[in-house]
């Protein structure tokens, strides 16, 4: 079989051999860049396919342009394709032989030990592998099952690509790794490569698809922690996402349609050129809901240690948005969507009932579409219960001369010693003004009396307060004065 292969600027000779293992072993040789030296090594090739009666064709080209060109238009007909049909399904099967291709490839040019045109072959294929979920390196799955074909490359082509890649290439493989082993749960190995690399340094600095894959690797990263129970490191992970307002443009699942104007035609088409196949996608709806638990186990203790209308201790600006927007309708239905339930949890946690808040989380639609469904839950149950302890112990503690810790226990139901050690942390930050009675297993609370310095602070603050009523009503008063004393215009 004859394939046509594009011109390349080097004009090197690329040509297939399908002979048997053992003419094979005699024609393996590297490109000879003289003239003289490759023309004797055509003919001697030529008279040993003559006698195993073969007949070769030569066609000048590139394998590794072809490859790329391979992979870029797989993309653009599954950017194309309507990922709701049976055309898409079809076109999806074709993968397994395009990687198969990029395989041969890799393997072609080990042969040859060409490391320019093996870097960009190993690259291509860790494009190709990063995304493909491999059950038997799942931290939280089962060890057992038959793995995908090269699945198990991508560390080995992530190390390669470290040791003999330029700046840019490292930078990619390293988030395409990140990328690979936070999708199986190993977020210890995920993290502690991107905080040894110091990607988010230099990541701004860099392309607009390197960013992209930056923005995704931050996302699966952030879905891994609240997988495995870290809803602080989660939160982290996703905060940055959300602060910008647009999410699925940052991961390249969607284009901006609110500057369409002041984007011209070339700009929207390298946009549409950017975007990841269907298949590719990070679910947005389970994206956003992860961020919004993740921001309401941090945000609900924090208000009740400070206050709802203090501003200047706010952790999550989206989540305190869309909490002030939802306290200020003067009726709330029942939760539908994601926001209302995370809404309606956050209201819940702050009396104390944990058992609804949970119910409304159980509520999401998110749990459809996440793997490990019931660890992830009993995680996040524990989570809920934990903070809604901190809650419920900041609000209503200095009511309180003294609280039994069987009964806090019997409320939340947590263990005795995972409570004792939430109260005694609170305690050691002062959170909590109280000590512990180890008789009783009582917390006695203490009443802190404000100092004099403290007494004449607010009285000096109740009387600026007068002071400025008393402004504005005189203010007032005289303005309506001068209105009445206008004369009239004929």
């Amino acid at each position: 079989m004859v394939r046509l292969i594009e011109d390349d600027l080097a004009q090197r000779d690329v040509f297939d051999e399908y002979l048997e293992t053992d003419v094979k072993q005699q024609l393996s040789a590297s490109f000879i860049d003289d003239k003289k030296q490759r023309d004797a090594e055509e003919k001697a090739a030529i008279a040993l396919l003559a006698k195993c009666g073969t007949v070769v064709q030569y066609v000048q080209g590139n394998m590794c342009s072809l490859v790329q060109r391979l992979c870029d238009e797989y993309k653009k007909a599954m950017q194309a394709a309507d990922s709701h049909t049976d055309d898409y399904v079809s076109r999806l099967k074709d993968e397994t032989q395009l990687l198969e291709a990029v395989s041969h490839a890799q393997m072609y040019y080990e042969r040859l030990d060409k490391r320019e045109y093996l870097v960009e072959i190993m690259l291509q294929r860790l494009h190709l592998l990063h995304y493909q979920l491999d059950p038997q390196l799942d931290a939280l799955g089962e060890k057992s099952g038959e793995s995908k074909a090269g699945i198990r490359d991508v560390p080995a082509l992530a190390k390669y690509l470290y040791a003999h890649g330029d700046q840019l290439t490292k930078l990619r493989a390293l988030l395409l790794h990140i990328y690979h082993l936070a999708l199986h749960n190993q977020l210890n190995e995920a993290h502690d490569l991107l905080l040894m690399s110091h990607a988010q340094d230099q990541i701004h600095d860099t392309d607009v698809p390197t960013r992209i894959l930056y923005n995704r690797a931050m996302a699966q990263l952030g879905l891994c922690a609240f997988r495995v129970g870290d809803t602080r490191q989660a939160h982290m992970s996703l905060q940055e996402l959300f602060q910008s307002g647009r999410p699925k443009e940052l991961i390249a699942q969607s284009i901006s349609l609110q500057r369409q104007q002041e984007r011209d035609e070339k700009q929207e088409r390298m946009e549409r050129a950017r975007l990841v196949p269907f298949h590719m996608h990070i679910n947005a709806d389970m994206l956003e809901a992860v961020y919004l638990v993740c921001a309401m186990l941090l945000e609900v203790p924090n208000m009740a240690a400070h206050g709802v209308n203090n501003k200047r201790k706010i952790l999550s600006k989206q989540f305190r948005k869309y909490y002030d927007f939802n306290t200020r309708q003067a009726f709330n239905g029942p939760p539908e969507n994601t926001r209302d339930l995370v809404m309606a949890a956050s209201k819940s946690m702050q009396t104390g009932d944990w058992k609804r808040a949970v119910d409304f989380v159980n509520r999401l639609r998110m749990w459809t579409f996440m793997p490990h469904v019931e660890s992830a839950r009993a995680n996040l149950t524990r989570r809920i219960q934990e903070e809604t302890l901190r809650t419920y112990v900041l609000t209503y503690g200095p009511q309180y001369s003294s609280m039994l810790l069987s009964n806090l226990c019997d409320m939340f139901q947590l263990p005795p010693h995972v409570a004792h050690k939430i109260l005694s942390k609170m305690m050691v930050n002062e959170e909590l003004l109280g000590a512990w009675d180890q008789l009783s297993g009582a917390i006695i609370m203490h009443s802190q009396e404000p100092s004099r310095l403290q007494r004449a602070a607010n009285l000096y603050a109740d009387k600026l307060q007068q002071l400025f009523e008393t402004n504005e009503k005189l203010l007032e008063m005289h303005g309506i004065r001068v209105m009445n004393s206008r004369p009239s215009v004929a």
